[in-house]
């Protein structure tokens, strides 16, 4: 996840609409029986379930399968499902975490649920019309758009930068986000395992720092080109669902 401050300080970027720098909106789905009793519930808000740091060892649902499980358990007998939205740049650790892992996750599932659990008591819309779905496979690699954001996509390349980690897991010290500096050892590393060509360090031309193209590794690269987007309309009622994360401003787009 990128940082909050570098993200503010590219530019307006239509920051100027909004009252918050994040999506505060939860939406919901209910589902019912031809008896008319709740029988399920369909959830989407902007957080990433990380309130678990990668020490644990267990499995869980992090801070959204708390929600899940705090609403299931009052309503009985009703599935519930929340899923994340446009949170790629949404970290849930701004909040105090108590013993620095279940606290956390205590405190962002149970704002979830209040949320949820208000949602479903409100009034609501009854989605009426078709579903339709339409599912289909993108080379990201070469990937092109039209005006007025004509652009083209390239090759995955690994940056200098992606070993800082992200706000909720620090890689190692000597790697920081946002630095513009190229190691020279580093470079020599990515120069041995695949040397990035010119021409996709233009077409990478964000990325200042690049270490090595992993889209062009041989014999296969190591990460997927070709990638499902698909869009889910039900009623009036629709659904993006990409193969990245959407980040907050892209989500309001």
């Amino acid at each position: 996840m990128e940082s909050g401050i570098i993200r503010w300080n590219k530019g307006e970027v239509e920051r100027a609409l909004y009252s918050s720098n994040i999506d505060t909106t939860m939406r919901a789905l209910h589902f019912f029986s031809s008896s008319g009793k709740l029988r399920g519930v369909l959830a989407f808000y902007p957080v990433h379930p990380t309130s678990l740091t990668a020490k644990n060892r267990l499995i869980s649902g992090d801070n959204k399968g708390y929600a899940e499980f705090l609403l299931e358990d009052e309503l009985q007998e009703v599935t519930v499902a929340i899923g994340i939205a446009n949170a790629g740049d949404v970290s849930p650790n701004r909040v105090d975490n108590g013993d620095g892992t279940f606290r956390g996750e205590e405190i962002m599932g149970k704002r979830q649920y209040d949320t949820l659990s208000t949602l479903i008591k409100g009034p609501s819309k009854l989605i009426q019309g078709s579903v339709v779905a339409n599912l289909s496979y993108v080379d990201f690699s070469n990937a092109t758009t039209g005006n007025p954001f004509a652009d083209r996509t390239c090759p995955a390349v690994v940056g200098q930068n992606f070993a800082a980690g992200t706000e909720d897991g620090r890689g190692p010290s000597m790697f920081t986000e946002g630095n513009l500096k190229g190691n020279a050892l580093f470079k020599a590393i990515g120069a041995v395992i695949k040397p990035t060509p010119k021409w996709v360090q233009d077409c990478q031309h964000t990325n200042k720092v690049p270490l090595f193209a992993v889209g062009l590794m041989e014999p296969t690269p190591w990460v997927p080109n070709i990638l499902p987007v698909q869009i889910v309309k039900i009623g009036q009622f629709a659904i993006a669902v990409t193969n990245f994360e959407t980040t907050t401003m892209a989500g309001r787009r």
